[in-house]
């Protein structure tokens, strides 16, 4: 017999984003749980819109000043295209953020979000399973969800609201074609229901 394929059975390619009353009902699912971590990192991860790398390379100091204060926007050099972009952390994800900091004891020159090694941050595929379990924790398919999801989750909330492909690219840091390819897949995934 040969091997079996890594990809049998399974849903693959692009993941759907969360729309925004699946990003409210995960958050209230996290608070339920009372997961102080989950409901940091997945606050961050929408607000953001990073890569999974660039959001699991951030420190204490990319989203809290030396004297404790949350900062209101955050500014890092994305890995992938060595482009500069700059995020809005809004106000339910700074108390979010605070009050993980402080439980978790989070430092200026730490990891945001550790991993089993403090000088190493959690792993994207722990990330990764990390949003499966919230997209199953509303009762949505998990295997429509990734890492790349909650990058995809703000750009399809500003193309639903008609925002300009210039302001999106600004945002998250990538070209205006970038955007426009986004733009027609996501619009064909949301009316198909499923990733393509």
């Amino acid at each position: 017999m040969g091997k079996i394929p890594w990809n049998k059975g399974k849903i693959v390619g692009d993941k759907l984003p969360f729309i925004q009353p699946e990003v409210h009902s995960i958050k209230a699912g996290l608070k339920q749980e009372n997961d102080v971590r989950g409901l940091a990192t997945y606050s961050l991860a929408v607000d953001s819109s990073l890569r999974q790398g660039d959001l699991l390379s951030l420190h204490g100091k990319d989203v809290r000043a030396s004297n404790g204060l949350m900062y209101q926007e955050a500014s890092i050099l994305m890995e992938k295209t060595k482009k500069r972009v700059t995020f809005v952390i809004f106000d339910d994800t700074r108390e979010f953020l605070l009050e993980y900091m402080n439980v978790y004891n989070i430092g200026y020159e730490d990891f945001l979000f550790p991993g089993k090694f403090e000088d190493r941050p959690i792993c994207k595929a722990t990330y990764r399973r990390f949003i499966k379990r919230c997209a199953t924790m509303i009762g949505l398919n998990p295997e429509h969800y990734s890492g790349h999801s909650t990058r995809r989750t703000r750009l399809f909330f500003l193309i639903e609201n008609q925002v300009q492909d210039v302001i999106i690219a600004e945002l998250l840091g990538i070209s205006v074609k970038t955007v426009q390819h986004y733009t027609r897949r996501v619009a064909l995934q949301i009316s198909k229901k499923y990733p393509m």
